[in-house]
């Protein structure tokens, strides 16, 4: 038979760190929502590191499913502003599904490809190949995710202008203001979305 793959920590880490920064960026994409770089990063280092679960003993299929949803709730509440249980609840059913459509895809891809052996234990799926060749399909299943929340968002609604008020130390302005669901822009440290403001509209404030 074939022989196991050896298994090398820091290439495990970084693997599944890239693949789950992957599949929360595309969650964001799907749902519309804020992603912060720090708070990014900080998820895709904690699902890297889960990835050691594949060195132990194995668990039973229901218990490997728990430890992944727990791992999805964990990862979608470091990566995303909390904003309600039932938001919560709803990305983090996203992220799941998305994390199991790029395994199964990434398993089929692999096993029809190549035929090199992969080792798959405790939900966690090693491939005995490069780094290289997993950032390669992480990024090729996420280039789709974008192509398809391209394709399918609808265009900013029509009569959507209002009327902003921005008050800053006792001073006030008003402006028209166009609400765009397109607009993905968002404050780097918050990762909450920003409105887009002309500097001479606001320049007496």
């Amino acid at each position: 038979g074939l022989s196991m793959p050896i298994i090398y920590v820091d290439v495990l880490i970084a693997v599944n760190w890239v693949v789950d920064d992957m599949i929360l960026s595309a969650t964001a994409c799907v749902l519309h929502l804020p992603l912060a770089k720090k708070r990014l990063l900080f998820a895709g280092l904690l699902g890297g590191v889960s990835g050691l679960l594949i060195l132990l003993p194995p668990f039973s299929v229901a218990l490997s499913l728990l430890i992944k949803l727990i791992s999805a709730c964990l990862l979608t509440f470091f990566a995303f502003p909390w904003r309600g249980i039932k938001s919560f609840a709803k990305t983090t059913t996203v992220f799941f599904i998305i994390a199991a459509l790029f395994a199964g895809i990434l398993s089929g891809i692999w096993l029809h490809t190549s035929g090199e052996m992969f080792l798959v234990r405790n939900g966690i799926v090693y491939f005995s190949v490069s780094p290289l060749w997993i950032a390669l399909f992480a990024g090729i299943s996420y280039g789709v995710v974008r192509m398809y929340d391209r394709l399918t968002r609808k265009n900013a609604p029509q009569n959507c202008e209002y009327i902003l008020r921005i008050e800053n130390d006792g001073k006030a302005c008003t402006c028209r203001a166009l609400y765009d669901t397109g607009l993905h822009l968002n404050e780097p440290f918050s990762g909450r979305p920003v409105i887009v403001v002309e500097r001479t509209v606001i320049e007496d404030l």
